[in-house]
């Protein structure tokens, strides 16, 4: 995409690969209308539009966008449509939002526009998951019926930041020893995955290199900016319980140490539980084949049964 603006002056999300993804089809979007191509970049991405079952809204990660989400819709039942939601901001023209409820609130419009009535089934991924869980309180407050919140592998620690000084330095002394006996005990079972990322951390935190940093001219539009608002904006969410259940889609692999490796740290913001439903791959490649067939076999099922109550 960033090769076709260089040559050509459009600018697409990566995203439009879902409606055009033939060379033909792009080329004809290339030469269309403007409005055309100022539709791709709405939040609400159509990924497999098409099924007669309540659909999947997901939203994106720190990636941005929802290419990640492109095997997992393939894996699911043919009836069953996918929708994903990618960042506000990445066509330079709209500006990125730095306010969880906010972010929340600009997927929801957009949902509600395309599926006024719901049901509405959420997930989010990393980022995401704190998102679909602030859409779901939003939903829920309209009067709208959510039928699922799911949390891919997304840590709900950040209500740390909001305790005493006092208590984060005692919550952070008392945390080393199972800390340490994690890192012994993940060196053994899994020692490349564990160490690729103990070197990683070195990079980041001591030499300032980040392994994983993309290469500029890879970069999608407008990406440190939104960044940075939605680091503000995490920073700045409290979380607070929500009135129904969370489906937690954990993984299997952990590399590195949470204060509550069994329940993310989920458990008290949902009145009507935490479902944990354990899938393959670490956090990073859940998504990814192989494991991504074996994922949406998961998911459906739990898609299924929430859709039946």
């Amino acid at each position: 995409m960033n090769a076709i603006a260089a040559q050509t002056g459009a600018k697409l999300p990566i995203t439009a690969l879902f409606e055009y993804p033939t060379i033909a089809g792009l080329a004809t979007l290339i030469e269309g209308k403007e409005a055309a191509k100022q539709t791709l970049w709405k939040c609400l991405v159509p990924i497999k539009p098409h099924g007669n079952k309540p659909p999947l809204y997901i939203v994106h990660g720190n990636g941005l966008t929802v290419m990640v989400f492109h095997g997992l819709a393939k894996h699911l039942h043919p009836e069953q449509p996918v929708y994903g939601l990618q960042a506000r901001g990445l066509d330079n023209v709209d500006e990125a939002q730095n306010n969880m409820e906010e972010i929340a609130l600009t997927y929801i419009n957009e949902i509600l526009e395309h599926n006024p009535n719901g049901p509405y089934c959420l997930a989010g991924y990393s980022f995401g998951g704190i998102v679909a869980f602030e859409m779901a309180k939003q939903l829920t407050a309209m009067g709208k019926k959510v039928n699922m919140v799911g949390i891919f592998d997304t840590y709900a620690g950040n209500n740390d930041r909001f305790l005493s000084p006092v208590s984060r330095l005692f919550k952070k002394l008392f945390r080393q020893i199972p800390k340490l006996l994690f890192v012994i005990s993940s060196y053994i079972k899994h020692p490349s995955a564990i160490a690729e990322y103990q070197r990683y951390l070195f990079n980041k935190r001591f030499r300032g290199i980040d392994s994983e940093a993309a290469d500029p001219s890879q970069k999608l539009p407008n990406e440190d900016h939104i960044l940075s608002l939605h680091d503000e904006a995490m920073y700045n969410y409290r979380l607070s319980p929500y009135k129904g259940r969370i489906d937690l889609f954990r993984a299997q692999l952990r590399v590195y140490f949470l204060d509550d490796l069994t329940y993310l740290g989920w458990q008290p913001y949902a009145q009507k539980g935490v479902q944990i439903h354990e899938v393959p791959g670490d956090h990073k490649t859940l998504f990814f084949p192989p494991l991504d067939a074996q994922v949406a076999a998961i998911v459906q099922k739990v898609l299924d049964e929430r859709n039946r109550v």
